[in-house]
């Protein structure tokens, strides 16, 4: 699908959109978007400096400036080598 006037809407059931204009893409889903490979790379990228990437198993996440991981609810968890944990959990970080 190509358009030469700069615009693209793909609609689908109801609250299911993929929007194209003026160089950017904007992905809806009435649930959940979901992006995956069967390969081994994943790579999504926003402004200068900021990209989420997966290769091999691993996960990159990088902010220019600030990054936040956040729950609504109660608990965020970062898990890294054996032994390696920041955890938060009813007010509390561990």
């Amino acid at each position: 699908m190509v358009s030469r006037t700069g615009v693209v809407d793909i609609d689908g059931q109801t609250g299911v959109k993929i929007d194209s204009a003026t160089f950017d893409v904007a992905v809806t889903g009435a649930s959940r978007v979901v992006v995956s490979t069967y390969a081994d790379v994943v790579s999504l990228s926003g402004q200068t400096g900021v990209t989420i990437g997966s290769v091999n198993h691993d996960v990159t996440v990088t902010a220019a400036s600030q990054l936040t991981l956040a729950a609504t609810a109660s608990v965020v968890d970062v898990n890294g080598a054996t032994g390696v944990e920041v955890a938060s959990a009813a007010h509390d970080v561990k």
